[in-house]
Order: C-alpha cells, then structure tokens, then sequence
C-alpha cells in the first residue's frame, strides 16, 4: 500500500512539472551535487526546449566576465596567439548577443532563474560555435568538427558570392561590410576573390583593374572599396572565421591567370597563414579551394590534403566526358560548379550520378533560384538571396482532418498558405483504399519513387508524432517520380522527412480534397475524384 501512494505521488509530481509553466527540471552540476532548483544547475529542461547555464559555457571555452551593467553582459575571450580578440555581449533587455561585429536574436531564447542567465542550447551553440551534450546528467562541451562534405548541407546551397552585400540593392564586391551583413543574415559558405600582392600577401580584390596596378598589403588595406567599404587581405578574412567558426571559405585565386609558380605562391601564403592563425587546422580544413583545370588540382594538393575541392568549370576547356572521368578519380571533389549554357539536364545528370553536387553561378532572382534547384541543382552562388528565403516557416495545422469519414491525427503544416503533409503518413493511411500507392527511395540517384495502386510498404516511421512547433522547411530537391515518369510537385523537407502539397497528391492520385469552414475540418474521400480548388 505504502508503494502505492508513493507511485501516485510520483505521478503527481511529473504532471504538476509538465503542466506549470513556471516550473522547470533541474540538472546535477558539474560537481554531481543535487541542486534542488537552486541556481548550480548548469542546465534546465522546461518541458520543451533544453537550457545551458551561461556562465558554465563561456567559461569552458575560455571567457571571463568583462562587464555587467544594467542588463548588459559582456565576455571577453582569453587572447589566443595570432588569433583576433573575442568580445560577446548579451543585451538581455533587447533579447540580442554580439559576438564582435556579428549580431544573434535571443528573442524568446533566455531564461533568468535564480540570478542565472539560461540560454536555449541550440541558440547557444550558434553563438559559442560548440557542440553541447548531456551525459550521465552533466553538460559536455566540445569543438565542432565537421565532415569533408558537410558545409554542401548549409545555408540551404547558397553562397555569398564576393561576400555578398550590404544591404538588399548594393554588393561591394569583397568587403568587409558584405561579409558581416551576409554573415548576420544566415551565410555560411563565403566565396571571396584572392590576388597577390607586391609584398607575398593575399589581398581580398577580384583584380587590380581601377586601383592603379599591383599594391603592397599595407597599401591595399588603405584604399576604400567604392569609396566608402573596407578591403581586406587573407589575415582579415581568416580572423573572421576564427570569430565564427561555422563559416567557410571558398577561394577564386583567378589562377588561370598565373604561371604554376604563382598559383603555388598563392597556396604556399594561403595554407601558411591559416595554419599561424589555428596550428589545430581546424582553420585550414574549413577552406574549399577552387580549381580551374585538372594540373591545378595535383598542384594545390602537392601543397596540402585538402579535404574538399570544387572543380568549376568557368574557364575550363575539358569535354563533359572528361570532366566526369576527373572528378571520379578523386573523393575530396565533392562540388562541381558552371555557369549557363554548360548546365544541360543530361551533365547535370551524370555529374549527380557520380554522387557530386551541382552549383551554378551568379543568380538573384529567388524564383529562378528555387527553379534551378527544383531541377536538380544544389547550390547557388548568390550576390542578394538570403538562406533564409529558401527555407519558408512551417506552421503545424490543428484542423481536423477526416479520411473517408473517419478523423485522422496527422502530422501536417502550412507553408506559404498552403497545407503540406507527410508523404509517407499520406500513404500509409490511404493503404488499402483505391488511391492507394507506394513510396520508394533510390539513394544512388536520391530519387522519390511513387507507383500508384500498389500496396504501400511501411517503413515503421509512419504516424509517428504530430508537431506542435514552428519548424524550418528545406526545399526538397531530389527528383520525384511516378510510375516510371518524372513529376514536379512541390515538396519541403522537415526535420528529415518530405512534405507534399495536399491538393498536389489529390491531383497525382485523383482523390477529393474538400474543406468544410464551419468544422474546420479538411476532408479526403478516396470514393470521389480530385476537382481542383
């Protein structure tokens, strides 16, 4: 009996948590001594979203406490040898961080508990550049570190061409204006222009056209891009990546213009500056060099391994049949770029079919980028479009939804106005019916496969939960095809799985999509035929 009582007990306590807003779980500290809620908790979970103690994060990563006034917390980094100066500053009244020139909306991210400042941990994470785990009850914090490849999965595929801009109609080509702005509108993959210098230095500059010849670095740091922006040389540029650490580099040496002397002069200062700036090479593995020809490639990798190359094909005189024999002989090519008229459907093909990804450079035109990727294009170089058009707010739908008369809990959202659902849950309920139909997966050519009147094979993923958050929806660019024929509905992918438009599927498959406004019920009768809106 007594067992009993102290189970409902238990019971009651969980639900009162998971029911007051006000009311957190708390964590062990770094110690293992249990806090009770005080203030030692070096992380909360409030029934949704996992807090990091402020303090203890910034001081594993090597800040102390510079200032605190008013509301305004700021942290200044330990000076590292030949690396920039580090000063984060948390405006809590304005919901804003700024790490040096690079700003972060905390809106809605901070929790003041106790005297403690919490900050939601993924938001911390952006800020600090770490990674954060829990274990065995204790926060763990750790270096990034990425893969070869993965800076081809940020920023949605789009890169700030010369930097980018400095405002939605102006693009100083390779500022450091256009770095911050672009930086501080969601870029993470930065291509910027590289020439020599008189003195042995990289300067940021596209050519030396309008300055009067050749420069020392000295000089070149002196003059002001359209007469107000500042230019920049290779140190300046890898000061910022020390400051944000999820940003990466990708270098237009022009070297089709220089002998093989200077293109090795050219890696020789690149890869000896980023390894004086970070001995890790932390700093050196987040720069993609591009080639322009095949004997660069054996040039700039006799300088260093490089763990990922583009091969861009603006200045390349190589057939298509060479360029795919080329690229397969070496992994670390991960990204071909071209430019209009080289972008033929069949090239495209091929080149994914070795597992590379396809960019093309330059366009603004966001439509005409979203039409670009619909069509198998992965990345794009951009002066003016920001990540964050790409991937549209998705808005989880709390209408009801009936399937032949019978309510239906799905996971569904609304984007842009428009329902979208999950492709597989939409298939798993129609089993069985006369609209049913399957969904494949061929990840070789990472293609979306769908045979109509066919039984659907279940993957065990289906129905599996309903969101009740905002999410981030991707574009989702993998082709789509329907019994042996290519379709293009619109499709975003949502934390791993493909949403597509409702009244797309009805059409694909010929069901009723009807909407009754006083139920606030969307209605699927697989017994009638789809008749549009």
């Amino acid at each position: 009996m007594k067992e009993k009582k102290y189970f409902i007990l238990i019971i009651l306590i969980f639900a009162f948590i998971f029911n007051n807003a006000n009311a957190y779980i708390y964590a062990l500290d770094s110690s293992g001594d249990d806090t009770d809620g005080e203030n030692k908790a070096d992380f909360i979970y409030d029934g949704e979203n996992l807090y990091i103690k402020l303090k203890t994060a910034v001081i594993s990563e090597g800040y102390y406490l510079f200032d605190d006034i008013d509301q305004n917390i700021m942290y200044k980094k330990n000076k590292i040898k030949n690396q920039p100066e580090i000063i984060i500053k948390f405006d809590l009244k304005n919901k804003t961080a700024n790490k040096n020139e690079f700003r972060f909306d905390i809106n809605n991210k901070v929790k003041l508990i106790n005297g403690e400042i919490y900050i939601e941990k993924e938001k911390l994470k952006e800020i600090l550049n770490i990674n954060i785990k829990i274990e065995k009850n204790s926060v763990k914090f750790s270096p990034l570190v990425f893969a070869p490849d993965e800076w081809v999965t940020m920023g949605n595929g789009l890169v700030a061409h010369a930097g980018g801009c400095v405002n939605p109609t102006t693009n100083p080509p390779n500022c450091r204006q256009a770095v911050i702005y672009s930086y501080n509108h969601g870029h993470k993959i930065f291509e910027l222009d590289f020439n020599l210098t008189t003195d042995g230095k990289l300067a940021v500059v596209h050519d030396w056209d309008g300055y009067v010849g050749m420069k020392s670095s000295e000089e070149w740091k002196e003059i002001k891009i359209w007469g107000v922006y500042t230019a920049m040389i290779l140190e300046d540029v890898l000061d910022i990546m020390l400051v944000n650490k999820d940003m990466f580099l990708i270098t237009d040496t022009k070297s089709f213009e220089y002998t093989q002397e200077q293109i090795k002069e050219q890696f020789e200062i690149l890869i000896k500056t980023a390894k004086e700036k970070d001995p890790t090479l932390g700093l050196l593995n987040r720069i993609i060099p591009q080639i322009y020809n095949q004997p660069m490639y054996d040039i700039i990798m006799a300088k260093y391994n490089f763990k990922s190359v583009i091969y861009t094909l603006y200045a390349s005189r190589e057939t298509n049949k060479e360029v795919l024999d080329f690229i397969q002989k070496h992994d670390n090519i991960h990204v071909v770029t071209m430019a209009p008229p080289k972008n033929t459907g069949k090239f495209v093909e091929d080149i994914r079919k070795t597992g590379r990804y396809v960019y093309l450079h330059t366009f603004n035109e966001l439509q005409e980028i979203l039409d670009y990727k619909k069509a198998g294009i992965w990345g794009i170089y951009t002066d003016f479009v920001f990540p964050s058009e790409i991937t549209p707010e998705a808005v989880p739908i709390f209408s009801k939804v009936t399937v032949d008369g019978k309510e239906i809990d799905f996971d569904a959202y609304n984007i842009n106005g428009n329902n979208y659902f999950k492709l597989r849950d939409l298939a798993y309920i129609l089993n069985g019916t006369a609209k049913q139909f399957n969904v494949g997966w061929n990840e070789i050519t990472k293609t979306i496969i769908l045979t109509s009147n066919k039984k659907y094979t279940i993957v065990g993923s289906e129905m599996s939960g309903k969101g009740e958050n905002n999410k981030t929806a991707v574009l989702t660019i993998s082709k789509i095809y329907l019994d042996g024929r290519e379709i293009n509905p619109v499709a975003y992918n949502i934390d791993g799985n493909n949403y597509f438009k409702l009244r797309d599927i009805g059409q694909i498959f010929d069901f009723y999509i009807g909407w009754n406004e006083k139920q606030n019920t969307i209605i699927i009768d697989t017994g009638k035929k789809y008749f549009g809106k």
